[in-house]
Order: C-alpha cells, then sequence, then structure tokens
C-alpha cells in the first residue's frame, strides 16, 4: 500500500470518529480525505487507484450524509471516471451508485457512456490482448453504468440511457458491440420504470427484429440472440410486476407493443428531477421493489 493511500486508509477511521460531530472538524476530514485521494490516484499502479476510489468512498461515507452527498464529493469520485483502467473506471462507477449528488452523477456517468462506447467501437475487433482487455474491462463499467443509472429514478437518468439504446444497431460496425451493450441499456431503463423508459425499450425491439428465426449464418444466429435476450428482459420485467409476459417469436415486436398499450396505465408518465440521494440499488426485478411502478388500480 502506497503512503498516500495509507493515509487515506488512517482517514477513513478518523471520518468515523468524526462522523457524530457537526461543523468545522468534518469539513477538514472531507479535505483531508480528498487532498490524499488525489495523491493516491497519481500511483501508476491500477490497483493502488481502484483501492484508492474504494476507499475514499467508504470514508465519505462514514460522514454527516450532508457532507458526503455534496457535489464535491460526487465530482471527485466521478474524475476516477477517466483513468485508463477499466478496474479504476468500475470502482469509480460502484462508489456512485447511490448516496451521491444526482444531477452529478446522471452528468457524469451519461458523460462515461458516450467515452466507453467510442473505447468499444475502437477495440471491438482488434485482436490482440491489450485491445480485448480493454474492450472487456470497459464493458463490464458501462454495464454497471447503466445499473448504476437505473437506480437515480429521474428522466434525466432515462435520457441518457435511451439516447445510447436509439444508436445502437444489428448491423455495421455497432453490431460488434450491440449484443454487449443492449441487456445493460434496458435493464437500466425498465429499472427506471418510467412510462417513457419502458417504451423506449419496447420499441427496441423494432430494432432488433426476430425475422432471422431458423437462421444457419452466424450473423442470423447472433441478430436473433439479441431480439431473445431483449426479449428475456422484457420477460423479467413484466414477470416481477406480476404480469404475464408474451412468448418470444417472430412476431415478439408487435407483442410486446400490445403488452405495453394493455399496461401503459402501470408506469408513472414522467420521474421528475430527483432530489434527493437514492439507498443502495436493490436487486431483482419485483414489483414492490419499483418505486416507479404505479400500484394496481382497484
Amino acid at each position: 500500500m502506497t503512503l498516500p493511500l495509507l493515509r487515506v486508509a488512517t482517514l477513513l477511521m478518523l471520518a468515523a470518529a468524526l462522523a457524530p460531530v457537526a461543523g468545522q472538524q468534518t469539513t477538514d476530514a472531507e479535505k483531508d480525505l480528498r487532498a490524499d485521494f488525489k495523491k493516491a490516484m497519481i500511483s501508476k499502479d491500477a490497483g493502488n487507484r481502484a483501492a484508492a476510489v474504494s476507499v475514499y468512498d467508504a470514508a465519505t461515507r462514514e460522514l454527516p450524509e450532508e457532507l458526503g452527498a455534496i457535489r464535491l464529493v460526487a465530482r471527485t469520485l466521478a474524475s476516477a471516471l477517466d483513468d485508463d483502467s477499466p478496474d479504476v473506471s468500475a470502482a469509480a462507477v460502484a462508489a456512485l451508485s447511490w448516496g451521491r449528488d444526482p444531477e452529478t452523477v446522471i452528468e457524469e456517468l451519461g458523460g462515461a457512456l458516450k467515452t466507453w462506447r467510442k473505447t468499444l467501437e475502437k477495440t471491438a475487433t482488434r485482436r490482440d490482448s491489450e485491445s480485448r482487455d480493454q474492450y472487456r474491462g470497459t464493458l463490464q463499467a458501462y454495464a454497471a453504468a447503466c445499473a448504476a443509472l437505473g437506480n437515480y429514478k429521474d428522466d434525466r437518468a432515462v435520457k441518457a440511457l435511451e439516447d445510447q439504446l436509439k444508436k445502437l444497431r444489428p448491423a455495421g460496425v455497432l453490431e460488434n458491440i450491440a449484443g454487449g451493450l443492449l441487456t445493460p441499456l434496458a435493464g437500466g431503463l425498465l429499472a427506471l420504470g418510467s412510462e417513457r423508459a419502458v417504451e423506449s425499450v419496447v420499441k427496441a425491439c423494432a430494432t432488433f427484429p426476430a425475422a432471422t428465426f431458423g437462421g444457419t449464418s452466424d450473423r442470423e444466429r447472433s441478430r436473433l440472440g439479441m431480439s431473445n435476450a431483449l426479449h428475456r428482459t422484457l420477460e423479467q420485467f413484466s414477470l416481477g410486476l406480476e404480469i404475464p409476459p408474451p412468448e418470444f417469436s417472430q412476431n415478439y415486436q408487435q407483442d410486446w407493443s400490445k403488452w405495453l398499450k394493455a399496461n401503459k396505465d402501470r408506469f408513472e408518465e414522467k420521474l421528475g428531477k430527483l432530489e434527493t440521494p437514492p439507498g443502495p440499488p436493490s436487486m431483482g426485478m419485483s414489483a414492490d421493489r419499483r418505486p416507479s411502478a404505479k400500484p394496481e388500480r382497484p
């Protein structure tokens, strides 16, 4: 452990001790944590940098809530999203996935998705080991960011994910990355659960049709796999809401459109602007864990 990182770990204990105390002491503790975080991030070792993100994340959560959730803390964590190492970026995503300033998180993660998508497009077809590692790591960070945005019930999060989903295509250069991005994007939108979010996923079924049923070429099987993955994601969402889903078929896009029309009143039209940082993301797809879903009408 490098000296700056060791000092950050020490400050973690200090932050815990100061947590019940309001005022200048806790403010100074946050400043010290931030200063040592920045020193630790200079390390050439990606493992040390990822550890620094995790330690700063844990330490700031020990501070009083009004300090741990301030925009400055979120921006400090978000600075690690641009790290050359996907492991460091992934640590930053985990730190931002709950309890942080909503506006900052949505803005920073939305920007990261755009940047990482370009990286994925560049490395998707390269065969050298460094590019393959970069592709896999970036894909994992991208998927984690989609899930994190799904925890911030805000129309701006819907737009960030929707913009990415609309640009996916099962052909051309994007075909190389569509299979890896489709499910995380759809999952994040369905976790948000607004009418617009659900509708954008259902509309994606038309972009990824199941018209290649019975196809034998690698490309046909790949495209069918994408449509099947999209269907399964919607299916799990529907079952979580205790609504019978349609079967997967060549007409699955029409069937899901009918499903949405029949159940549209189950979803909030708009989420609005989230003001309070959310708690840890819930696991699973059950309806009772989806605050944006309307209760069933009597």
